[in-house]
């Protein structure tokens, strides 16, 4: 058809926009795309592995090795159950690893390179510590005094999230990991091993089966089951909500394009009005013209689109990945294109497309084509007589204003999106940077041991405590309640004395808003008996989600022997027997854990804010790039009557930066409101409560990244109100 000849001229002639236009989407839409797809790559890829390694259906520690006569009733109820006996050992530098002999059964481990040890000096490593101390196939590792040749690098299905203890907040493969050794191996380890179990159910079995049978043994010290364990399912949790929010990200930012479009496809119209009605003199119908002028911005979202997703698949879903990689120990990303992506990808965005051009274009070129051959404008409302006594400027800035009503509204929701992508990133970094400063401001000791065996005598200086986890079921997360001595030196807290109350920490209150004289719902899963508890004090307590209980008062409230205790904290390192130690944790270590926490962040928080600043710029220049186009008469014709560049830069450029002056100002304060609401859902299933607001420092620089920014591309829009000749007005004549 001789009229989509035009469709390459139109694009030449405003070149720099509809690039920026394309741009933009592909930002966008790419890091939705990377977000969607690298997160449904982690799902999948360590749902294969579960399918080929006989997952756990849970697992369960023991005070001592269980008995023949425990096991068979176990089997008995159609349960496969497997030793999996561990020793914590010292790697050396002040690192440890967990050490298992090698599996036969449950929880099989996958190898990215290598075989499993098969001799008594053989041993395969976890793949991140191998990879964080550069340990390859053949070196050699000394543990405990003994030197081992690594064999093989592995991960381990119930050891996705290496943490060495499940309520740790995460993993920190710099100081603890796991490794496989052979029987003959595991026999000659000195001490006493850790009496660990995992099982899998039959068709006919359930959980409270197992864990009757174990409590009836008087043996039990741990039980947890998979759903609860956050070795296993906190990667799924992670990458289902951020596939989520990318899903709903990519949503809000196709609305963004849709409004974007309608002003680009107007101002097509608005300099195409001669043409347009030279074509409707010719005969041409409106539905070939809507057609036509249609093409333009489909082939642009088109193209876009298709970047967009090999971007995302290539790029971006890597990108977006690392974070949850260096996180999680799983096998090499699988990643592929799911029918589900093209449709959202390249489908959703074509829809909008045509659906909006078309809405546009009908209502656009439902005009006389006389009025067209006369470039006639339309009516738009006369602000002169309401504000005489105000100065010109001042008068033609409101006139200006009024007349592109429509599109100052798109460029102040185009500001907003761009805003709460900009807040979200720097609040997150904000709660990252509160929390690794503050997580040990309430922590008094300096070691803490949790024993499997107890001391005749509690060491000099050191305190006993009680802890025991517990389900919090409205929040779907395991909390720990603390024994504490009454004048306990390390613990800054006055802890209830009653069996029906407790003392909570501000971070567990904050987190599930929480309040003085409110009950909570508590269940034992070990015991499987729920406790409703009043809330009598909350205390300020950073490090975890705690609740607090005076250490006599605790025994009383779960029936335990008047001197239980679980572990000791101490201001100095005790001389313990190896073999009582069940596991330490220093202040060093929640320190550490914090920070890797806050830097396993960083990739995201890097995106969003780049996303935002790159959403802020296009928006802006897009937006003020059309309205200079549609005000080119009136700028040649001011430039005729002898105003210089500066005037007119204040008239045209002047709204622009009040509107995007006031977005902002109404923004920041907004979007706070907005994350401060959505924050709590977006660190849901970390065990402990980050700050959802901005410090001072991080709204001094949202400012000032705006306000480049914004300078930036102020710079590239004064150029092109220069570039607009004297000629402009003899171009408009009748």
């Amino acid at each position: 058809m001789v009229l989509f000849k035009r469709i390459p001229r139109l694009f030449r002639e405003e070149l720099f926009r509809n690039l920026m236009l394309m741009i933009l989407m592909i930002v966008g839409m790419s890091v939705v795309l990377g977000g969607a797809i690298g997160n449904a790559a982690i799902i999948n890829t360590n749902q294969d592995v579960r399918n080929v390694s006989a997952l756990e259906s849970g697992n369960f520690t023991l005070f001592d090795k269980a008995n023949n006569e425990t096991l068979k009733k176990i089997e008995d109820k159609d349960v496969l159950v497997e030793e999996q006996f561990y020793y914590d050992l010292d790697a050396g530098e002040g690192r440890t690893l967990r050490v298992f002999k090698n599996r036969e059964k449950i929880d099989l481990i996958h190898f990215y390179s290598g075989e499993k040890a098969s001799n008594e000096d053989e041993i395969v490593l976890e793949e991140h510590y191998a990879e964080k101390h550069s340990y390859e196939i053949g070196d050699t590792i000394t543990i405990s005094g003994k030197n081992f040749e690594i064999t093989g690098i592995c991960c381990a299905p119930d050891y996705t999230y290496v943490k060495k203890n499940p309520s740790d907040l995460n993993s920190n493969p710099e100081k603890f990991s796991i490794a496989f050794v052979d029987e003959s191996a595991f026999s000659k380890f000195e001490g006493t091993s850790v009496y660990s179990y995992a099982y899998i159910l039959g068709n006919n079995a359930a959980n409270k089966d197992v864990r009757k049978i174990l409590s009836d043994s008087e043996q039990l010290q741990t039980f947890l089951i998979q759903e609860n364990n956050t070795r296993i399912t906190a990667y799924e949790d992670d990458c289902s909500l951020m596939k989520n929010a990318s899903l709903i990200t990519g949503i809000v930012f196709m609305v963004l394009i849709a409004y974007i479009l309608t002003i680009f496809v107007k101002s097509i119209v608005e300099n195409e009005k001669a043409v347009i009605g030279t074509l409707y003199a010719m005969g041409y119908l409106r539905g070939e013209l809507i057609r036509m002028y249609m093409l333009l911005p489909v082939m642009l979202v088109l193209i876009s689109s298709i970047i967009s997703i090999l971007l995302g698949y290539f790029v971006t879903s890597d990108l977006l990945a690392e974070d949850s990689i260096a996180l999680y120990s799983m096998p090499t990303l699988q990643k592929t294109i799911s029918p589900g992506i093209i449709l959202y990808g390249l489908i959703m965005p074509l829809c909008v497309t045509v659906l909006v051009n078309y809405i546009t274009l009908r209502r656009n070129l439902n005009r006389n084509p006389i009025d067209l051959l006369r470039r006639a404008q339309r009516k738009t409302m006369h602000t002169s007589g309401k504000f005489r006594k105000m100065p010109f400027f001042a008068v033609f800035r409101i006139r200006e204003f009024l007349s592109e009503i429509g599109s100052n509204v798109i460029l102040c929701i185009g500001i907003f999106v761009a805003t709460l992508l900009l807040v979200l990133g720097f609040t997150i970094e904000s709660g990252m940077n509160y929390y690794v400063e503050h997580v040990s401001d309430e922590i008094g000791y300096k070691y803490e041991y949790t024993l499997k065996q107890f001391p005749e005598e509690v060491p000099e200086g050191a305190e006993t405590i009680l802890q025991k986890s517990l389900h919090y079921s409205e929040g779907d997360m395991d909390i720990f309640m603390v024994g504490i001595s009454e004048d306990s030196k390390y613990f800054n807290i006055t802890a209830s004395k009653k069996t029906d109350e407790m003392t909570v920490s501000d971070a567990f209150a904050k987190k599930y808003e929480l309040a003085v004289g409110d009950t909570v719902k508590l269940k034992d899963i070990l015991n499987d008996k729920e406790y409703s508890l009043k809330i009598d004090s909350i205390v300020p307590y950073s490090y975890g989600l705690c609740v607090f209980q005076n250490i006599d008062t605790m025994r009383s409230t779960f029936d335990l022997n008047k001197n239980f205790y679980t572990g000791i904290i101490s201001d100095h390192k005790l001389s313990l027997d190896s073999d009582m130690i069940l596991s330490v944790t220093t202040e060093d270590d929640v320190i550490d854990a914090a920070k890797l926490l806050s830097n396993n962040m960083q990739m995201m928080m890097l995106l969003m804010e780049g996303m935002g600043l790159i959403v802020f710029a296009a928006v802006i220049f897009l937006i003020v790039r059309i309205l200079i186009g549609k005000s080119a008469f009136s700028i040649s014709l001011i430039k005729i009557f002898g105003y210089n560049q500066h005037e007119i830069n204040q008239v045209y450029l002047g709204v622009p930066l009040i509107v995007t002056l006031i977005s902002c100002v109404v923004s920041v304060p907004l979007c706070s409101k907005i994350v401060q609401k959505i924050y709590p859902y977006l660190t849901k299933d970390l065990p402990a409560y980050f700050i959802g607001t901005l410090d001072l420092r991080m709204d001094l620089y949202l400012v000032a990244y705006m306000l480049i920014m914004y300078l930036i591309v102020n710079l590239f829009l004064m150029r092109q109100t220069n570039k607009i000749s004297l000629s402009e007005v003899i171009k408009e004549r009748e």
